[in-house]
């Protein structure tokens, strides 16, 4: 994750790193090597937390509102269009290798939950109780390429390429079967929590179409698959010269360009094409 601009950066250690010498927390291991998390960042203090993603259920929620007018002697409505709305529910799990984690895993839902409240300035210079709301609690969440901003690319930060959305709220259910660690006199800290929450996406890069192409390629998770078999545009990909490589360009004879350059095998090789129709024109 590299360095964090918020205050409370050590609730986030390296999960490789929590009670080391204690057993191998394979599931840490693994989430490390295929960087499996979850990562929320609340944007106006630069707090981040991350958890290994122990993933209970995800759904991602697309609600098109229309408005719809009855019109005497008209069948059905006229419908107008007004929006799609895009909500993403996630529940995980939280559990804890170590009474050490168990501990940082209660640090990092503390620091999760104040979240959810905005920052705060005073009204009047000096002391005063009376505050006013400065920035509201926005979020940038990333969970692989399912949850992440489709403009920024393939991995990242969350910083650099989280989802921009609000979060209305967390559910917070320890799990009493598995019971709690026992730290000092009335403390208690859960060996698993499950954590839910509901995100409601901003959408800060382009959608929709323009034509018969995406505005954004990549969205909603990542890179497009080809296009099923069937569609227009598979059609037109099978039917395509293929295209030649500018190795292959450069062994070619004066004629063997000539042909290509009519076939419209070379349309990927613009540069060199071009010299190439204006030295024949010449």
């Amino acid at each position: 994750m590299g360095t964090r601009k918020g205050e409370n950066s050590h609730v986030h250690r390296g999960l490789d790193e929590i009670d080391a010498g204690k057993g191998t927390d394979y599931a840490a291991k693994l989430s490390n090597q295929r960087d499996q998390f979850i990562d929320i960042l609340h944007v106006p203090s630069g707090e981040d937390v991350r958890f290994k993603a122990f993933i209970d259920d995800f759904q991602d929620k697309y609600d098109s509102s229309w408005d719809d007018v009855s019109v005497y002697g008209r069948m059905d409505p006229i419908y107008q269009f007004q929006g799609t709305q895009r909500v993403i529910s996630l529940d995980w799990h939280v559990p804890a290798h170590s009474s050490e984690e168990a501990m940082t895993n209660h640090r990092k839902c503390a620091l999760l939950f104040s979240m959810l409240y905005p920052n705060y300035e005073e009204s009047t210079p000096g002391f005063s109780s009376s505050t006013k709301i400065s920035t509201s609690p926005i979020f940038k969440v990333k969970f692989g390429n399912l949850i992440q901003d489709p403009s920024a690319g393939q991995g990242g930060s969350v910083e650099d390429s989280g989802l921009v959305g609000v979060i209305t709220g967390f559910t917070y259910s320890p799990d009493l079967d598995l019971g709690f660690i026992d730290e000092g006199v009335g403390n208690l800290y859960p060996k698993s929590v499950k954590l839910s929450l509901e995100f409601k996406v901003l959408h800060t890069h382009a959608l929709g179409w323009s034509g018969q192409s995406k505005r954004e390629n990549q969205f909603p998770y990542g890179d497009s698959p080809a296009s099923p078999p069937g569609t227009d545009a598979a059609r037109d990909s099978a039917s395509a010269p293929r295209q030649i490589t500018e190795e292959e360009w450069e062994t070619m004879t004066p004629a063997e360009k000539a042909q290509a350059l009519e076939e419209g095998r070379a349309d990927n090789l613009p540069e060199l094409t071009e010299a190439a129709e204006s030295a024949a024109l010449e």
